[in-house]
């Protein structure tokens, strides 16, 4: 799905975090796959610093992984798949189980998939007043990178994000291995919603806007 990803433009193995910013999660959660991203939105970048990509994992070992991670101190907020409000087979609602684990809030709302992907595709193009891509991936993340086609899966039998075989390959997109990816659509849907200024003075005012880019929404920073 993602053919403008390459690992030599959009993979940085020097990416770090800045500690003047904060970090959010983009969660998928499953039994399959359960997917945790550690982003930052800075400047009209997409920084992916870190990951969670874990199969047949509970609730509580992803959080407790979570928690282990050095950046967890800087996370403020994040987004979760919509399913995540629901109930499964008698378990409790993941969003509510994520609060009451962390005191972190997620905002989880529906959003169409063609949105999700165009939302990454977005951010994977070139801006031109940096001089690179919007997007940045540490390396350390292989579930998003070989979901975007960059390399071999950590889970078994998995791969890049497709499409149904169709007129051209145009087919709708399958619905396996696109946990990452659908995650980091569904938090930079609602990117607004997390990046409200919290003073006209800090760096941690900034956020983004959409702003008309040859046709498409584009990130960018006030």
């Amino acid at each position: 799905i993602f053919h403008e990803f390459r690992n030599h433009i959009h993979v940085d193995s020097l990416l770090k975090e800045d500690k003047d910013y904060p970090v959010y999660l983009a969660i998928d959660p499953g039994d399959t796959v359960y997917s945790v991203l550690f982003v930052q939105l800075i400047g009209g970048e997409v920084r992916v610093l870190d990951e969670i990509y874990v199969s047949h994992w509970t609730h509580q070992q992803v959080v407790n992984e979570a928690k282990s991670k050095k950046i967890w101190k800087m996370v403020q907020g994040g987004a979760i798949d919509i399913a995540g409000k629901q109930a499964h087979m008698g378990m409790p609602r993941p969003i509510a189980e994520w609060y009451k684990d962390t005191g972190i809030h997620l905002i989880a709302r529906r959003q169409l998939v063609d949105d999700t992907i165009e939302l990454v595709r977005v951010a994977l193009s070139f801006n031109p007043d940096t001089g690179r891509a919007r997007m940045r991936i540490h390396p350390q993340c292989t579930g998003l990178i070989s979901e975007m086609g960059g390399g071999p899966s950590p889970m078994v039998g998995a791969g890049p994000w497709r499409r149904f075989e169709g007129k051209a390959g145009l087919g709708p997109p399958r619905n396996d291995d696109n946990h990452a990816c659908k995650a980091l659509g569904y938090l930079l849907g609602q990117k607004q919603s997390l990046l409200r200024p919290i003073t006209s003075t800090s760096k941690s005012a900034s956020y983004f806007v959409k702003e008309p880019w040859n046709g498409s929404e584009v990130l960018s920073g006030n």
